[in-house]
């Protein structure tokens, strides 16, 4: 059972490493939390959106596709995001060096070691690294689940992909006051499941 949040407090790296173990090397307080939610994403023509908006943002690139097996590979089965974040890169006509933000899939904390190798936003068997080393810090080379991410906010299954969406929308608009991405244009979501995987590339 994962304890009320009001309960926990700040999780600091000691308290996650020293929280009652789950999984080795895997914590209580490195998994989310499942919660209730919903949320809504309103798609339309760039000439509808500028009926209502001044500041719209632009939905590039989607890819997705369902679980995969690979024998040298069993994280493949959440999801094959090396493959669509090729294709998305390549619809949107940028790479993974353009991207200013990303929201990945964090259900657990490895969740983003593994997520942005994948995405190409480190090399491979480097992402441990890539993290301790504040890359994906606010201020590093590419900030990763600005707003806390699934270990933060709580994991409300099918409405966390649009959640997502909301933290990048709102980097891309400049709303999002202390924790915001300087200079952000590009944006990236990941998210995945037993069910299919997804990514979604955001301009301005």
């Amino acid at each position: 059972m994962v304890p009320n949040a009001k309960d926990v407090g700040t999780i600091t790296i000691r308290k996650g490493m020293n929280s009652r173990p789950v999984a080795e090397p895997v914590t209580l307080l490195m998994c989310s939390a499942n919660t209730d939610g919903a949320t809504a994403v309103v798609l339309c023509s760039k000439e509808k959106a500028r009926q209502y908006t001044t500041n719209p943002v632009r939905m590039r690139a989607w890819s997705g596709a369902s679980p995969m097996y690979r024998k040298d590979r069993f994280l493949d089965l959440l999801g094959p995001t090396e493959l669509i974040a090729k294709q998305a890169y390549e619809q949107a006509g940028i790479g993974p060096e353009d991207v200013n933000v990303a929201q990945v899939h964090d259900a657990f904390s490895p969740g983003e070691i593994f997520h942005i190798e994948d995405l190409g936003l480190c090399p491979m068997g480097e992402g441990g690294r890539f993290v301790w080393e504040g890359n994906t810090d606010l201020g590093g080379k590419c900030p990763v689940n600005t707003d806390g991410g699934l270990v933060g906010r709580g994991h409300p299954i099918g409405a966390t992909g649009g959640a997502q969406i909301f933290e990048l929308v709102s980097q891309l608009r400049g709303q999002c006051g202390q924790r915001q991405v300087e200079n952000c244009e590009v944006a990236l979501a990941q998210n995945d499941g037993g069910g299919g995987s997804n990514i979604f590339i955001l301009t301005i």
